[in-house]
This record gives structure tokens, C-alpha cells and sequence, in this order.
């Protein structure tokens, strides 16, 4: 079965877990949600809510915790979502991918950053970059079950070192595996929107918006602002080729 899955607790990161759970649903009616949290929980995004108590314990709690869930999908073939996006559009594609690549992803478009050029254990060449593992697409072959596995281990021996971002040791991780991996086109996790583009661009509309404004709003203008953002994205973007 496809599916997708999430990772979440505490109220205002289970509202925008479920908002997320719920575009998705819109456009992938036939697939299932599942939703990885500290306790039981109820809601009618969510097919299926997988409970581990001890996630809560794990230091680093913005991104420690997925790396820890990912190898226990309950599906055949899984695309895992951070929280703070929108899915717009039926992703049948990217799961269409798998029946050749064990597992695919978005690089980061900022690659030449120094940070994204941060190195824990290996040495891995400018031109394979950091990838955004806030959206992945895995198959859950035993191959890449093991691959996850040897992430959260990588994960947590950075975290250790204060080499705290998941991507470093997932670049590392998948530079020393031999998975087919496949780079999805930037739609697949819109992170960066040029001004040009919210009027006029000839790129595809995103199937994925990944952005900062869909974090649980701590201010009343960054929940105005996200009202604006989840409008425009919602309504206005997805007409877009």
C-alpha cells in the first residue's frame, strides 16, 4: 500500500501535522496517513496513529525523533512529510519512482553554503549536496529499512559531536550505501519562491510547498501572514502547470 507519515506531538505541531495530513488526503484519496506521536491521538486526518513514548526522550527533538520513525513506515511505499507543508497535488509520480530508485528526495538549492557543506565523518564531493529530508520518498525494501536504520545511528553519533543537522549524516550515510537514490525536481519540496514566481513563471507549479510560514504561528501577524501563504498556495498555485 502507499502511504504517507508524519511525526508529531503537543497541540499546535498535531494541528499543522494534520493540516498537512489532510491536503494530502485531498489529492491522494487512495492512499493512507499515518502519524507517528508520543501518545494516542485522535483525528480523522490520520488513518493510523503509531505510538512511541520513548521518542519524547531523544535529545534534539526537532528532528531527532523522524529519523527515528522513518524505517517503521506501515506501508509498501512511503513518502514522509515534515510537518510545515502543503501537498497540492496527486503524487502518484513520485511514488512511480520507486519501482526503479529505492529512494528519492529534493536537493538543497543553496548547496554552496557553507553550512550545507558541513562534514561529521566523510568526506563527500561539493557536487553531491546536502538533500532536504523534509520530504523523502522510500520504498520499504529491507535495503533501505537498513539504510534508515544506519542514518538514525549516523544521526545520533553527529548529534553527539554537535553536528546536529540529520542532513549531514544522511548525505554521509547515503555516500557510503549503495541505494539507487533519484534527485526529484524542486516541486517536489518548494522551498525558495523568487517574487516573479507568486506572478508569472514558466516553471511547474509545486506538487510540495516546504516554508518556514507553516510552522505553528507564535505571533498574530505570522499567523496572518500563514493564512495568506496557505491561501495563495491552495487556491491560487496549484492551476499552475
Amino acid at each position: 500500500m502507499k502511504g504517507a507519515i508524519w511525526v508529531a506531538w503537543g497541540e499546535k505541531h498535531l494541528e499543522i501535522a494534520a493540516k498537512s495530513a489532510r491536503t494530502f488526503k485531498q489529492h491522494n484519496p487512495e492512499c493512507g496517513t499515518a502519524l507517528f506521536s508520543i501518545e494516542d491521538v485522535e483525528s480523522d486526518a490520520f488513518d493510523q496513529v503509531i505510538v512511541k513514548p520513548e521518542l519524547q526522550k531523544l535529545a534534539g527533538l526537532a528532528t531527532r525523533p523522524k529519523v527515528a520513525c522513518l524505517a517503521g513506515t506501515p506501508f509498501e511505499k512511503t513518502i514522509f512529510f515534515d510537518t510545515d507543508t502543503l501537498i497540492l497535488k496527486n503524487l502518484d509520480p513520485a511514488y512511480d519512482v520507486l519501482d526503479k530508485y529505492d529512494i528519492a528526495g529534493c536537493q538543497v538549492l543553496l548547496w554552496q553554503r557553507p553550512r550545507h557543506g558541513e562534514r561529521h565523518r566523510v568526506d563527500v564531493p561539493t557536487l553531491v549536496p546536502q538533500i532536504n529530508t523534509g520530504v523523502l520518498v522510500y520504498s520499504s525494501s529491507e535495503h533501505t529499512l537498513e539504510f534508515m536504520r544506519q542514518w538514525n545511528k549516523n544521526f545520533e553519533a553527529s548529534w553527539d559531536d554537535n553536528v546536529t543537522c540529520d542532513q549531514v549524516s544522511f548525505r554521509e550515510t547515503l555516500w557510503e550505501s549503495d541505494l539507487k537514490f533519484h534527485v526529484l525536481p524542486e516541486q517536489m519540496n518548494k522551498r525558495l519562491v523568487e517574487p516573479s514566481e507568486l506572478i508569472y513563471t514558466d516553471k511547474p507549479g509545486p506538487m510540495v510547498v516546504h516554508l518556514p510560514i507553516l510552522t505553528p504561528a507564535k505571533t498574530w501577524h505570522h499567523k496572518l501572514r500563514q493564512k495568506i501563504s496557505e491561501w495563495y498556495y491552495m487556491n491560487v498555485s496549484p492551476k499552475r502547470g
